[in-house]
């Protein structure tokens, strides 16, 4: 796990590009740690950032992020780099409109050794479908027909659900105790993966302990156990859902989670909170039903490179230590 004097470096570099762009998680560090928890390189020329991690399900590839205030060329010049690598090498949460700046980086450079982008289907990762958007106070409110469903479910077990702080001292011990009852609710439904289920939820609950600034939300529980809970940050005027975690044998406490962040961030004056995207399509039609003000179409795609020697490698990534550093978590 990354030190505080590493987060308190990053922390310096992320609040300068607060302001939102059309994926807010890009602007997230706390999204970055969490999905860059078996590694991660954020490299940084003037005031653009890229992040780069290992993939947190595949430790064969990279995962190369949107550009942050840049032109694509340091993606250029990085990815130019990965191709020693010897590990595949993916972007990951791209814009059609990130695509189509970094195509035209990549003709801007006449060195570069990128053979070819190919767009690839998702299978993995939380973007296979849209990342939705909610609309605060819309969702607060749960007016209109629309909503009927979510609100009835909300009413049903409003009265029987406590809240309790992300900041409250037994808040942690929640979380923890959550994830135990979620993950034997899926061993017993036969839903495990191939991947290890609890290892995102342990980082999160770490970061959670050391970093407790980055992150906001609340643990749910009915005064007997620990039901679940929900875990954001902040980007500019929009939450990122990082973590929303429910006990599955309750009907309602999904839609409770849900209506009950929106009504604490729009006490706080924030207007979007963003969901995310699925890895499965009953989870889009979850998301879908709150009625999302705006759904942003991500994408990944596959690197390919010239073959090369090392000689023309170093030849092409030139670049002085002022020029870009990184910093390795």
């Amino acid at each position: 796990m990354l030190e505080g004097k590493s987060v308190d470096t990053l922390k310096t570099i992320f609040k300068g590009h607060e302001d939102t762009q059309i994926d807010s998680f890009c602007k997230s560090l706390p999204y970055y740690l969490l999905t860059g928890r078996k590694g991660l390189k954020v490299f940084q020329n003037g005031n653009t950032t890229l992040c780069i991690s290992k993939h947190p399900h595949n430790d064969s590839c990279l995962l190369v992020f949107p550009e942050i205030e840049g032109d694509f060329s340091l993606t250029v010049r990085v990815l130019n780099r990965l191709a020693q690598s010897g590990l595949k090498v993916q972007l990951a949460r791209y814009t059609k409109s990130n695509y189509k700046q970094l195509k035209q980086a990549i003709a801007a450079n006449t060195l570069t050794i990128i053979k070819n982008i190919e767009l690839k289907e998702e299978d993995i990762l939380d973007w296979k479908y849209p990342a939705h958007i909610l609309d605060t106070v819309k969702v607060a409110t749960l007016s209109g027909n629309k909503l009927k469903n979510v609100r009835q479910k909300f009413n049903g077990v409003s009265s029987n659900l406590d809240i309790l702080p992300l900041l409250h001292p037994d808040a942690v011990k929640g979380m923890r105790a959550a994830v135990l009852l979620w993950e034997s609710g899926m061993i017993f439904a036969g839903n495990e993966t191939d991947h290890n289920m609890t290892e995102f939820y342990g980082t999160l609950v770490k970061h959670v302990v050391a970093f407790p600034s980055l992150f906001d939300g609340f643990v749910l529980s009915n005064g007997k156990e620990s039901l679940g809970f929900s875990i954001w940050d902040y980007t500019g005027n929009t939450a990122n859902s990082l973590a929303s975690l429910s006990k599955r044998s309750i009907d309602g406490v999904s839609d409770f989670q849900k209506v009950t962040a929106c009504k604490m961030l729009a006490a706080k004056g924030i207007k979007r909170f963003n969901l995310g995207g699925s890895e499965t399509e009953s989870l889009d039609d979850f998301k879908l039903k709150f009625q999302p003000c705006e759904s942003i179409e991500l994408l990944s795609y596959d690197v390919e490179f010239e073959d090369f020697s090392l000689d023309s490698v170093i030849s092409v990534n030139a670049i002085r230590s002022e020029d870009m550093r990184f910093d390795s978590v």
